[in-house]
């Protein structure tokens, strides 16, 4: 039997932003790489099947949160897993192997992960927690490799 569409709508909105979250905790190199084209996953199945005007609450979460999109985030949200997607997969083959390697799998997934809330938010609350989160974790991902012209360019993102 095939679960309720509400149930299926719910848990793909929770999943989009939570699943990078559970995937910046593996520390598998080898899986984690693979694990980024699989996070975004949840926020492009949002995009492509679900309904504009779909939304979940969360009473618990913060000071009451909902979640979904409408038809302006729907587009937003289809442009940017998209954009997410391929650039996962890009980081897949092209990023360098070695000790960088899991700290920038970390930030990119901390990136994504408030860069999908901050688009599904429908409330302030959850708004700038994707966006400090997605800020934040975007200085981490420039900073990660330590040389001359990351910390020039981690500045510069910060100003």
């Amino acid at each position: 039997m095939m679960p309720a569409p509400d149930l299926m709508n719910t848990v793909l909105l929770l999943l989009a932003p939570l699943l990078p979250l559970v995937f910046a905790l593996v520390k598998s190199d080898r899986i984690g790489q693979w694990l980024l084209p699989l996070a975004v996953l949840p926020a492009l199945s949002i995009s492509l099947w679900l309904e504009p005007d779909t939304s979940v609450s969360l009473p618990w979460l913060l000071m009451g949160a909902q979640w979904g999109v409408d038809s302006n985030s729907h587009i937003f949200l289809l442009i940017t897993a998209w954009l997410w997607f391929l650039a996962a997969l890009y980081s897949v083959t092209a990023t360098p192997k070695g000790a960088g390697l899991w700290r920038f799998r970390v930030f990119f997934l901390l990136t994504l992960s408030g860069n999908i809330l901050l688009i599904l938010a429908q409330d302030m609350a959850s708004f700038f927690l994707g966006f400090a989160a997605m800020g934040l974790a975007a200085y981490g991902m420039i900073m990660q490799q330590r040389s001359v012209t990351t910390t020039r360019a981690g500045r510069v993102y910060l100003i």
